[in-house]
């Protein structure tokens, strides 16, 4: 399988799955175009108000997971509304390789909605991600927000750093385990 990241209008995402799912019905499956689309999520949480929502995890990408190598036929989904382009940014579209396939794949495994993140990081801002999909990953904290159980943390993508804001907890002071199973259950989403 081959993957590759439409960059999109941000806010737009879920729109251009839903005309991108359409297109391939329609249209690009008579030009044999298929394939899937995905939009990642991560399930967080407002301390405060004691509310749990699901927010997408990498704003304006959609990720087009697809086994279709010629990327001529591709050409039908830059017509649909909110498409900007394709990345990386070369001359020529390119599928993701080396660590952007690496996340994409290791989110993939956990489903388009992702769990809280459950982590453990030091004083020196160094995190290993303990469960989940990026189990054993260690990287960077760039800022921890634990009042409301919020960080950044920076990952090495081939085309240099990227920061996501993740919600965490600490297994010792507070299990979410629960809330998550709830909020889950209602989006209907298989464990």
């Amino acid at each position: 399988m081959n993957y590759y990241c439409i960059f999109t209008q941000t806010g737009k995402e879920s729109q251009f799955k839903v005309e991108a799912k359409k297109l391939l019905a329609g249209d690009g499956a008579e030009a044999g175009l298929r394939g899937e689309f995905l939009i990642f999520r991560q399930v967080k949480k407002i301390v405060k108000l004691n509310k749990v929502y699901d927010d997408i995890l990498f704003p304006g990408y959609v990720f087009f997971k697809t086994d279709e190598s010629d990327v001529k036929k591709f050409r039908a989904l830059t017509k649909i509304s909110g498409f900007i382009k394709f990345l990386p940014e070369t001359s020529a579209m390119e599928t993701l390789a080396g660590k952007d396939l690496e996340i994409v794949t290791l989110l993939e495994r956990g489903g388009e909605v992702q769990g809280f993140v459950r982590a453990k990081f030091d004083k020196n801002d160094r995190i290993v991600i303990v469960s989940g999909p990026f189990s054993g990953m260690k990287g960077k904290v760039t800022s921890v927000n634990r009042r409301n159980q919020k960080l950044n943390y920076s990952i090495e993508t081939e085309s240099g750093v990227r920061v996501l804001n993740l919600s965490y907890f600490d297994m010792e002071k507070q299990d979410w385990t629960q809330e998550e199973s709830e909020y889950m259950d209602a989006m209907g989403e298989e464990r």
